[in-house]
Formats: structure tokens, sequence, C-alpha cells
């Protein structure tokens, strides 16, 4: 019914039961009491928070544990790169102590050494920004987090037992992670 008719049977309904009862038909169904739906929408409201929570912290979990796995893949990028390149170091290392032991007094012998010492000191430099670093074997303690004993020598009056006596490889490290063991002799 529109306004205007209920307003003209106004006198009429307040009368008549029946009509009272189908006018109250036509209304449409409203829940029993409001305060149950306010508490429904409130726990239906409460329920969405907790799953926002934790689809949020889920997403910070996946979001650290991917740049985690970006950063290992990285350093173990950086790791075996610098692994390849240590092999011409020792080999520059290695130029430089045969041309020492060389009594050679030609010119061209001399500044070509002097070429090579520079290279390798330049190259010694670039390895320490990367912080890659020798360890320092001779005369310390053997340790096998840093070392690799491949042979045992009698200690002398310099080095005493259980330390390191001579280097055979020298060994690396980046930051505090081994890159290459020093292959040592230990005296015994």
């Amino acid at each position: 019914m529109k306004e205007e008719e209920l307003v003209a049977q106004a006198p009429e309904i307040i009368e008549n039961p029946t009509l009272q009862g189908e006018l109250l038909d036509d209304l449409p169904e409203v829940a029993a009491t409001p305060e149950s739906e306010i508490e429904r929408l409130q726990q239906e409201a409460e329920g969405l928070k907790d799953a926002l929570t934790r689809q949020v912290a889920d997403f910070q979990n996946y979001r650290r544990r991917t740049e985690q796995e970006i950063t290992r893949t990285m350093q173990y990028g950086k790791e075996s790169a610098i692994m390849q390149v240590l092999e011409v170091f020792d080999d520059l290392e290695r130029s430089i102590s045969a041309a020492l032991q060389s009594d050679s007094q030609d010119t061209a012998f001399i500044q070509l050494r002097t070429g090579i010492e520079l290279v390798h000191q330049k190259f010694g430099q670039q390895l320490a920004k990367l912080d890659v670093l020798a360890i320092e074997s001779v005369g310390q303690p053997f340790d096998e987090k840093f070392h690799e004993a491949l042979m045992q020598q009698p200690a002398t009056a310099d080095i005493a037992s259980g330390n390191v006596l001579q280097e055979l490889q020298k060994g690396y490290k980046m930051g505090e992670r081994v890159l290459r063991h020093s292959k040592v002799i230990v005296a015994v």
C-alpha cells in the first residue's frame, strides 16, 4: 500500500485486527532484535580483521624470506666468482716469487717484474675492497676452521709443536666466511 492509502484507511485499520495482520504481513522481515544483528556484524568484522592481520603477517614473512634468499644467492655468486679469480692471484704471486729468485739485471726483466708486482698489489687492494683477506698461517696455532694440514714435520726453534710450520697455498676468507682453507705443514 502507498502512504496516502494508509493514511486514508487509518481509522478502519485501527478498528480491524485482520487488516492490521495483513499490513504486518506486507512489511519486510526485520531481525528479531537489532542488538543481535549488531553482534553478528561485529563478530564478522573481527573475523575479517583477524584474517587480514594474518595475511599481512604472511606477506611480511614471505618478503623477508625472499630478501634473505636473494642476499644468499648474491653472496654465493660473489664467492664463486672470487674463488675462480683467486687462482689467477696465486699465479701472479708465483710469478713474482720466481722473478725475485732470478739474478737477472736486465732492464726489461726488472720492468716486467715491477709491472707484475703493481698488478698484484692492485689486485690485492680490489680483493680487500670486497672484504677478501688472506688467512695468516705461518707461526699460528693449527685451526681446522682455517687450515688444511697436508703434512707434519718436526718443530723448529722458531715454531712450536701444533703450530703451522709452512704454508703451501694461501687461504682466504670473506668477512668471517672461509673461501679457501690454507694448505699447511704442521709442526709436531
